[in-house]
């Protein structure tokens, strides 16, 4: 068999080989993995985002805040009937395609052992091999810089005009996909030249390659400017990114500081901040430009303290093993549902270290390795600048793999004193996870009682709850306060009383925690104590002023108070924070209702149709406020679409029969129809004094006033005692002088 037949025959064998250990690790993950398919954050907002994509909504309201080529492709996959599983196998192929790149970079790079042992590293990382079970970006991040890579060596290698377009494309797509990676472009095209030599030929090249790669970007830059007005890039994250690592609560890591967390309301949250600081004109450029300077503020107010945070951002990366801004990976394989993910047993920071030293050392010659070298350098610069993620780390880790697998090779061939060198640098790599600790970073106890909330709360939306309970009783040993919180909501169900009595201690023993006191007010509305959860409420927001769901629950209990004004402002601000949704829209109608805003609360109620149109109340309000504003015919027609929808419905037949009996309006009047609605709602119903009062006021209509009399008699002895009889008497007395009825306005 030919060198380059065995070669083949090896690859296949390998990525056979990692396809049934990843495939092994991946059916654990799918049937027990409460991980796989309960989606937050940055996963949930992905997955939303896509289903809005496959159902036709390819531009949206705001410009890109996370990279758009992810969801796009995802969007994509779900238009074709691709589920989550469907997902993570496409992922696993990536990750195998990704390996067969990493194998022939090193072996470009190096030489055939550094290729082959770069592809099994890869195989064996532990974050490669978890992220390809989430709805993340990082296996295709992850794959296109390496196809990037892998490019760049060959166009080098062998120039040509349709080889740069290809390289072009490829740096387009990566920048979709990792925005920062907007800085190659001119790299990739520098590198093209510089290897031709700087010829007319060779600059024709590197231009050509930027063209293309800005092209492929371009319809990102269109939909921003759709749908934001304004010329930004790809996305409008970067000054907010920036400020969540660098302020003064910052420790290397994420740090929220100021702006919701919540996808769903994050970018807004944002620009309203940035209105209220620069003006109500400020744009989605302003917004990050607003928070970049908050950033850059505090490294002006703070150079040493900001010098320190980069050295230790700088060593986050380099080191990190156990933390996740969403995931702990490495909690995960210490359970029965994640124990196949120790088959990827090999932690990235053992590789950093020597893929760093292999860096200095390629970079003695820039020419040749430019793109490598300026990729490995833009994920440190990322971490350093922004803050440590494993996924701000994942874009270049086939490339870590690789110059740590050149950097073995080293250490295996060379000479003695070399050799020295290589070994000790692969020592400390392994040894890093210990000085961390030692440092007091990443350890995993620092993160179990964060982890096992996260659990519990997924046990729980299973409805498993026994097992949620255990969870948030290990959170509790760990220390995480809101596991007491937890635990009193589960208790609720079988002991309302006595959970309403731990909740109160709670807040009383954590009076500076907002979710205590947010959870106890939920408990007094529950339990009818409304001036005290009016109280509790407003405690929550003097601590966390920006919680929608406390606005929201604060509002409801002001509503049943009577104190509509009140309710209608924090409504407002429950929308503005966490976004559409028909029952905020209808409480907020019910609010502007009781201060007279009756055009207000008719706007409210038509968004809060439109949301939910099988919303069964607000068709009903809606009415009553146009009739309030005489707007007879439009109220008519509300009925008649609260009736096409639940057809012989008796309430609702009965109001549009005493509309059609009594408006002042004559072209809304029908006396017949009103009739025929009555008796329906009177089959129904019975003989209720208000069916048989709505009857009279149709028979009246209809020129019938001895019915009338007769109908209006029974109505008001049914009605006696109560306080509308005074009107029935009065109406008794139109009939009987032979006066229709007619509603005043």
């Amino acid at each position: 068999m030919s060198g380059g037949g065995r070669d083949r025959s090896g690859l296949l064998l390998l990525l056979v080989g990692g396809a049934l250990l990843h495939a092994f690790v991946l059916m654990q993950n799918w049937a027990d993995n409460p991980f796989s398919r309960s989606l937050f954050v940055d996963s949930e907002h992905y997955w939303a985002w896509a289903g809005e994509i496959a159902s036709g909504q390819l531009v949206g309201e705001t410009p890109f805040f996370s990279a758009p080529l992810y969801p796009y492709l995802l969007g994509l996959l779900r238009a074709m009937g691709v589920g989550l599983l469907g997902v993570y196998v496409l992922q696993l192929v990536l990750h195998l395609w990704t390996a067969a790149l990493v194998r022939r970079i090193g072996a470009q790079l190096s030489s055939p052992a550094a290729g082959w042992g770069a592809a099994v590293l890869w195989l064996l990382l532990a974050d490669p091999g978890y992220y390809t079970g989430r709805v993340l970006a990082c296996s295709l991040q992850a794959f296109l810089v390496a196809l990037l890579t892998e490019r760049s060596i060959a166009v080098i290698a062998r120039p040509s005009g349709g080889g740069t377009c290809a390289l072009g494309v490829v740096t387009g797509l990566t920048v979709l996909s990792w925005p920062p990676a907007i800085v190659m472009i001119p790299v990739v095209a520098l590198a093209v030249a510089w290897n031709g030599g700087f010829d007319r030929g060779a600059l024709k090249r590197g231009l050509q390659g930027a063209g293309v790669a800005c092209l492929v970007i371009s319809p990102a830059t269109l939909h921003n400017l759709f749908a934001g007005g304004e010329w930004i890039t790809v996305t409008a994250h970067g000054g907010i990114t920036f400020y969540h690592g660098n302020n003064r609560i910052a420790d290397g890591t994420f740090s929220p500081l100021g702006v919701s967390n919540d996808k769903r309301t994050h970018d807004q949250d944002a620009l309203r901040q940035t209105r209220a600081a620069r003006g109500p004109d400020a744009g989605w450029r302003d917004v990050s430009e607003h928070f970049r300077s908050k950033g850059m503020e505090w490294w002006r107010e703070n150079p040493t303290a900001a010098t320190a945070l980069a050295l230790r951002k700088a060593a986050w990366y380099l080191s990190g093993r156990v933390y996740g801004d969403m995931y702990l990976a490495s909690l995960e394989r210490e359970e029965s549902f994640g124990s196949r993910l120790k088959l990827a047993f090999v932690p990235v920071a053992w590789c950093t270290l020597p893929a760093l030293l292999m860096a200095l050392v390629l970079a003695r010659k820039p020419r040749e390795n430019l793109v490598l070298l300026a990729l490995v350098g833009l994920a440190l610069a990322i971490a350093t600048v922004f803050w440590y993620s494993p996924r701000y780390r994942m874009p270049v880790t086939p490339l870590i793999a690789v110059l740590a697998a050149a950097a073995g090779a080293r250490f295996t061939f060379a000479r003695m004193p070399e050799r020295v060198a290589y070994g000790g640098v692969l020592l400390l790599g392994l040894f890093t996870g210990h000085l961390m600790r030692a440092a007091g970073l990443d350890d995993p106890e620092t993160y179990r009682g964060r982890y096992e909330l996260r659990v519990g709360d997924l046990r729980r939306e299973a409805g498993e709850e026994e097992l949620a309970r255990k969870r948030y009783l290990a959170a509790r040993e760990a220390g995480a306060p809101e596991a007491m919180l937890r635990l009193a909501e589960l208790s609720a169900a079988q002991d309302p009383a006595g959970a309403l009595e731990e909740l109160a201690a709670i807040a009383r023993a954590n009076p500076g925690q907002a979710q205590a006191q947010k959870a106890h007010a939920v408990a007094l509305a529950e339990a009818g104590r409304l001036p005290e959860a009016s109280a509790a409420f407003e405690a929550a927001l003097a601590l966390e002023a920006d919680d929608g769901e406390v606005h929201a629950g604060l509002a409801t209990v002001l509503l049943q108070l009577g104190q509509g004004s009140r309710a209608a402002g924090h409504l407002d601000r429950a929308i503005e924070l966490l976004g559409p949704a028909p029952d905020l829209y209808f409480n907020r109608a019910l609010a502007r209702r009781t201060t007279g805003d009756l055009e207000g609360a008719v706007s409210d109620l038509e968004e809060t149709r439109d949301l939910d149109p099988a919303h069964d109340r607000a068709g009903p309000v809606l009415y009553q406020c146009l009739i309030g504003l005489a707007r007879d015919a439009e109220a008519v027609a509300v009925l008649r679409e609260e009736l096409d929808r639940q057809p012989g419905h008796p309430e609702i037949g009965l109001l549009l029969a005493w509309t059609l009996a009594t408006s002042p309006d004559s072209g809304v009047r029908d006396g017949a129809e009103a009739l025929g609605l009555a008796g329906q709602s009177r089959e129904g119903v019975g003989d209720r004094w208000d069916v048989l009062d709505t009857l009279a006021a149709a028979h009246a209509e209809t020129g019938d006033f001895d019915q009338a009399v007769e109908l209006a008699r029974r109505a008001l002895e049914l009605a006696r005692g109560l306080e509308v009889s005074a009107e029935l008497s009065t109406r008794l007395g139109l009939y009987e002088a032979e006066t229709a009825y007619r509603e005043p306005r």
